[in-house]
């Protein structure tokens, strides 16, 4: 059972506050309503046609993490990954934001969206999918799918690939799952 507390968030009061933050480290790139937007160490970054800066968003704006690892569009959404806050979804105006309780996890390192769901894969507590109504460990449930580190998620046709920190390439494929460890040939556990 996956328990996810969902909450509006905002920005804070921040009469005479400003933010300086370095966001050359950009980790992800996605298109959403008619913009491009950079997950960035220092915030999130919307371009403009010609690629100008026309907005940043930090902490300011009411992200709970200016240290953003990925993003994927779902449903009409902005799926937003952070090192240290969970998930957040944006629709262009407001930030929600998803804490996974149950199991406990906070550090969002992959995201991907399929026609059906939003696979969200954490380095501290496994993967989690999200169909646009509830998270479910549909995956993670699968006999031989222990992980806990995910660090990649290609889906390709009926196949998932999960890479992971430390346990290897996983396939999932029709409800099974294959591992693929250094054993079987890969040069390291660690499949980024």
């Amino acid at each position: 059972r996956v328990e996810v507390e969902i909450t509006k968030l905002t920005a804070p009061s921040t009469d005479g506050f400003t933010i300086y933050l370095n966001s050359a480290d950009v980790r992800a790139v996605a298109r959403f309503a008619d913009s491009h937007y950079l997950a960035t160490s220092g915030g999130l970054l919307s371009l403009d046609h010609s690629g100008e800066v026309k907005r940043r968003y930090t902490t300011l704006d009411g992200l709970p993490d200016n240290e953003l690892t990925s993003l994927a569009v779902f449903r009409d959404r902005l799926f937003i990954g952070t090192a240290s806050a969970g998930l957040i979804g944006f629709d262009g105006n407001e930030f929600t934001g998803f804490r996974f309780k149950t199991p406990k996890a906070t550090r969002v390192s992959v995201l991907a969206a399929t026609e059906t769901e939003l696979l969200v894969g954490t380095l501290d507590g496994g993967l989690f999918e999200y169909d646009g109504e509830r998270f479910t460990r549909r995956v993670s449930s699968v006999a031989g799918s222990e992980m806990n580190r995910v660090t990649a998620l290609p889906p390709f046709a009926s196949r998932l690939y999960i890479g992971t920190q430390d346990r290897g390439l996983l396939i999932w494929r029709e409800a099974h799952i294959q591992r693929v460890t250094t054993t079987d040939g890969l040069p390291a556990p660690r499949v980024t």
